[in-house]
């Protein structure tokens, strides 16, 4: 995935996300994989909070997620909601 790709695909999620309101991975728009690789990359970026499942599959990052739940914004991650 490009850089490019990926800039749309994180603020692609943070559309979809609110912090008032949790949503599970499974509500999100995109591929499941994308989906789950851009929630990962929030949450360590400190965008996001949530109940995460963690996959068997490591990279340098950690374990790949499996599945998310209760996802919300963070007050950090509601800043990025009106770029």
């Amino acid at each position: 995935m490009d850089i490019e790709h990926n800039a749309k695909n994180l603020l692609s999620l943070i559309a979809q996300l609110s912090a008032d309101h949790p949503k599970s991975s499974t509500q999100l728009h995109g591929k499941h994989e994308e989906v789950l690789a851009g929630l990962r990359q929030l949450y360590l970026l400190r965008l996001i909070t949530g109940t995460i499942t963690h996959g068997r599959i490591s990279d340098p990052l950690g374990y790949q997620w499996a599945a998310a739940e209760n996802i919300l914004l963070t007050k950090r991650g509601k800043a990025f909601k009106s770029v």
